[in-house]
């Protein structure tokens, strides 16, 4: 008995010093990283400002002030290869932004090697174009509603038994995967762009 009451009065002791000991872990949100960022930044850590940039980058924190904020922090730091990188990532965001553009073309003037780009070709203009009409997830989900519906043609393809409803359903069926094909495409372009 004595030995039981023992027990629980030392666990119970165990248990509410543990519980006074821990801190509670505070996360940190990708804002407040961004913040601690900028921070660091305006004190002169470039370095550390654009490891932390990256980092946020790296988790899908996508804004065109952190990939301006990282061009920037790139540039001071005397990267330019990663600070081109940042400031075209910005300028797929937000393609009219004079500050964006202004910086990147200061950024690109500092490159020793300096190539003709060659431009792309008209489909592939195209192709990024329509990718970054909107956002990754709006792709992926209008992929997903296509697919959705060329299945369901393809349930209705087979299960019609007038030959002319099948042949609808089977070009609707296809149609609809060569679609979500595209529309995935979209999504992974986008993704990969930005």
């Amino acid at each position: 008995m004595k030995i039981n009451l023992f027990l629980k009065r030392s666990t119970l002791a165990s248990l509410m010093l543990m519980a006074l000991l821990s801190t509670p872990a505070v996360a940190q949100t990708p804002d407040n990283r961004f913040s601690e960022a900028n921070d660091l930044y305006s004190s002169g850590d470039y370095s550390g400002a654009a490891a932390l940039y990256r980092k946020l980058y790296e988790e899908d924190f996508r804004s065109e002030n952190l990939l301006y904020n990282a061009g920037n922090a790139y540039f001071k730091t005397g990267d330019m290869a990663s600070a081109i990188l940042f400031f075209e990532r910005a300028r797929l965001l937000s393609p009219a932004d004079e500050d964006i553009n202004y910086n990147l073309q200061i950024a690109q003037s500092r490159v020793s090697d300096k190539f003709d780009e060659i431009p792309p070709l008209f489909f592939v203009r195209w192709f990024d174009f329509v990718s970054l009409l909107t956002t990754t997830n709006i792709w992926a989900i209008i992929s997903i509603f296509l697919f959705v519906l060329s299945l369901s043609a393809g349930i209705f393809f087979l299960t019609r038994a007038r030959a002319r409803g099948r042949l609808l359903t089977f070009w609707l069926f296809v149609a609809g995967m060569i679609l979500t094909l595209v529309a995935v495409s979209l999504a992974i372009r986008n993704n990969s762009l930005v």
